[in-house]
């Protein structure tokens, strides 16, 4: 998720600047969200220390008594996890920009540029939230797979094998629902018919007259009539 603080002192380009986002979002898929854009210093300070943004997007020459720089310095100092991107045509501080850790220096007006960085900077918080997700271990075969849970959508045990349907595609294996359930020890996850478990944060709708759960991806699997009753109370563990 990209929360995204700009600073910049040109109404015109804060105003592009809410649209473009807006646009680039839906048109990568990307989960973000404006959080502020403004041409107010203090009010950009005060927003970054509620801990709300994770992305600084920052002019550095701001006709005030302070440069982009100096507020980019104070936001190192809060925070060493927040990325920090220089949008702007004040070349002077390119080198201070690798001081303070920047993610890129871009100088305006390259959108494009700015386009691109932030699709690369989603794509990497997301490699980065899968790698610290808990996984579950699944043995198929000869093979054993990690699989991060909030990627899974359902686990259903079909014939003789276990499917684990995932955001990315399926793993199958020969250990018992039973197992995996034991394994897994996720209070998102629950029991939803006999031979199946459900992601609880991945349930878009239930259909309890056909006894179906829809899930967001479009896909679906059945409610059991023994676990209706558990779902009807709500998905709170």
């Amino acid at each position: 998720m990209l929360n995204i603080g700009v600073l910049d002192d040109n109404l015109n380009t804060l105003e592009n600047y809410k649209n473009l986002l807006s646009e680039w979002f839906l048109k990568h898929n990307i989960k973000g969200n404006l959080i502020l854009a403004s041409t107010d210093p203090d009010e950009f300070m005060k927003a970054v220390k509620t801990n709300t943004i994770n992305v600084c997007i920052i002019d550095i020459n701001l006709r005030n008594e302070v440069n982009g720089m100096y507020l980019a310095e104070q936001v190192r100092d809060s925070s060493e996890s927040i990325d920090i991107i220089f949008f702007t045509g004040c070349l002077d501080f390119v080198f201070k920009a690798f001081e303070i850790r920047a993610y890129r220096f871009i100088c305006k007006p390259e959108w494009d540029v700015l386009e691109d960085t932030l699709v690369k900077l989603s794509k990497e918080k997301v490699q980065n939230e899968l790698l610290k997700e808990p996984k579950l271990q699944i043995k198929c075969n000869s093979e054993v797979y990690f699989v991060p849970k909030n990627t899974i959508n359902y686990i259903a045990h079909l014939n003789r094998k276990t499917i684990i349907y995932t955001k990315y595609g399926e793993h199958s294996t020969y250990e018992s629902l039973e197992e995996l359930e034991s394994r897994i020890s996720d209070t998102r996850f629950k029991r939803c018919h006999r031979s199946a478990l459900v992601n609880c944060e991945k349930i878009y709708c239930i259909d309890f007259k056909n006894k179906k759960i829809k899930l967001l991806d479009g896909t679906s699997c059945d409610i059991g009539p023994k676990y209706i009753s558990g779902f009807e109370k709500g998905l709170e563990p």
